[in-house]
């Protein structure tokens, strides 16, 4: 799994916490926290299906 953003505003959004497409969510404390702790969860899974394929983990034989 790869995270894509192909909104190069969205993921300015994401990555600065600034966006002059998405000003009014930005100023928006609890939905930016919550975006936060979407995307390092995304990461996370992310590294984790990375991880078990180099292992070769939970592969069908």
């Amino acid at each position: 799994m790869k995270i894509q953003m192909e909104d190069k505003d969205l993921k300015d959004l994401i990555l600065t916490g600034t966006s002059s497409k998405y000003w009014q969510l930005a100023r928006d404390k609890q939905f930016m926290e919550a975006l936060g702790r979407i995307y390092r969860l995304l990461e996370v899974v992310q590294s984790v299906k990375e991880e078990l394929d180099r292992n070769h983990y939970g592969k069908k034989k």
